[in-house]
């Protein structure tokens, strides 16, 4: 009987040793598991964008504090663009940052969590050209020939006037360089045919 209860003590002993472990570890790890986790970003990780993007905006799953928080944008250069204060409004926190050139862009924030645990994440995305600035470089380059070509054919149809006037006024004035030549001539042939009318008459 002795042994038997020993051995039941024991027993039990053991059982509360182990629910207590057991009781421990689940409180660590609800522990761990309740530290606050990026849910979604704006721009997102690994997008590509042409609207040029005027802040970085995290959303959590939980209120994060207003104390010790961080992000900073850099170009492919490595040169910041962050600029202005952050705003902690809940489990959002917003970014302001300036007009940069196309290219990467990396986001790095660190925040703190209500629990008061640091946690820290990188990401990045793409600005690329936005289409209108594409389409009116496009634009621009196409109607310069035409330009060009329309200012060809205006001086080509300004010329050609002047050359049939050019025609003209030679015309006109080789015309009135002729004519006393030809007047003088009908005079002197007057002048001979009345001669030899006169001469014919005396003969007689």
């Amino acid at each position: 009987m002795v042994l038997s209860r020993r051995f039941s003590t024991a027993s039990l002993t053991f059982l509360v040793v182990m629910l207590t472990t057991a009781v421990l570890c689940l409180v660590v790890a609800g522990t761990a598991q309740a530290h606050s986790a990026l849910v979604s970003s704006t721009p997102s990780d690994g997008s590509s964008t042409s609207e040029i993007p005027t802040e970085i905006v995290l959303e959590f799953n939980e209120d994060i504090q207003n104390i010790g928080n961080e992000i900073v944008v850099v170009d492919s250069e490595g040169t910041s663009v962050t600029d202005g204060e952050m705003v902690v409004d809940g489990p959002i926190v917003t970014q302001p940052i300036g007009v940069g050139a196309p290219g990467a862009y990396t986001v790095t924030w660190r925040v703190v969590s209500l629990d008061g645990h640091p946690i820290s994440g990188e990401f990045s995305y793409e600005l690329q050209v936005p289409q209108t600035v594409e389409a009116t470089e496009t634009t621009e380059a196409s109607q310069e020939p035409t330009t060009e070509t329309t200012d060809a054919a205006t001086t080509e149809t300004s010329v050609a006037p002047s050359s049939v006037d050019a025609e003209e006024d030679d015309t006109a004035s080789g015309l009135g360089a002729a004519a006393p030549i030809a007047i003088g001539l009908a005079v002197l042939a007057l002048v001979v045919v009345v001669v030899l009318v006169v001469r014919r008459r005396r003969a007689r």
